[in-house]
């Protein structure tokens, strides 16, 4: 069994690693082995957070994106792509003959595909979704992806989370290195956000100033830079630690995880009718995640 991770108390500034003593060295090299991981928070074994789940009605409308960004360390944006869909469920066979009315912006780097069976000239002039045989009802008790999208581009302010990575080598054989964080899209609010920075050498880095918290994984030699939120309040923040190395190279490729509830694109479902025009019940929900999202 593993000794229990070693924890340092934060209050917005991150641990500061005194010398070591010689018996303080081997157990650091132990530590490394072992692949223990120093966190600036306490760590609760077993810890699991649940939600509540979400209230639904029989008419109910889920929209999904996927978002892949691959930034240059030195600036400039080399591919970005975000592929979304929406699926439509209806448990009431009584209210399968439906519209769909969205709010689409309209933008040139996205290009939406609507289902075979989806009247695509009424979204495309109007914004509403229907079937092109008013007659049929959508399928009951089963999930009917009705649209996707794709949004591609290479500029670098599309990017909803922008990250720089200042090394600085001493030239005597260590490196202080500033890193930060930039909320690029003012509609998103981001959640779970892990910045995970890989650090070369042996010795695990000194960590100074820092907002939210962090993890030293010494197994997988990397920081594990985590924010809860990041919105309007806090838009902007910086970690800051230095390593014994000057290998500048070695603090990429970044890579970076969050989840949003608001989609990237910015579309939005309006209200669900029946072919007469009468309002439906319907509930909604969505999820923005990343699928592979890196400085390198």
């Amino acid at each position: 069994m593993l000794p229990r991770p070693a924890a340092a108390p934060s209050r917005g500034k991150g641990m500061q690693l005194g010398r070591k003593q010689a018996d303080s060295v081997m157990i650091e090299t132990i530590k490394a082995d072992e692949g223990i991981v120093e966190a600036s928070t306490p760590l609760s074994a077993g810890a699991t957070s649940t939600t509540p789940a979400a209230q639904t009605e029989s008419v109910h409308l889920t929209i999904e994106e996927k978002i892949s960004v691959t930034a240059n360390r030195d600036g400039g944006l080399q591919s970005m792509e975000v592929n979304g869909s929406m699926t439509l469920r209806t448990v009431d066979p009584n209210r399968a003959h439906l519209k769909v009315a969205m709010k689409v912006i309209e933008d040139p780097n996205v290009q939406f595909k609507t289902h075979p069976n989806v009247d695509r000239q009424l979204f495309s002039e109007r914004g509403v979704l229907a079937l092109k045989n008013a007659t049929r009802p959508f399928p009951v008790n089963q999930s009917l992806g009705i649209l996707k999208w794709r949004f591609m581009s290479k500029d670098e302010n599309a990017i909803p989370l922008a990250i720089n990575c200042w090394p600085s080598p001493s030239g005597t054989g260590s490196c202080d290195v500033n890193i930060e964080y930039e909320l690029q899209n003012s509609r998103l609010e981001l959640r779970d956000v892990i910045v995970s920075v890989p650090f070369p050498g042996s010795t695990p880095p000194t960590i100074g100033d820092v907002e939210g918290h962090y993890q030293i994984d010494r197994q997988h030699r990397t920081i594990e830079w985590q924010m809860p939120i990041i919105d309007q309040s806090n838009r902007s923040g910086v970690l800051e630690f230095s390593v014994q190395s000057e290998d500048v190279g070695g603090f990429f490729p970044i890579k970076v995880s969050f989840t949003s509830a608001r989609p990237y694109c910015d579309l939005e479902v309006l209200d669900v009718t029946n072919l007469e025009g009468a309002p439906v019940p319907f509930s909604k929900e969505g999820a923005l995640s990343t699928e592979e999202y890196c400085v390198a």
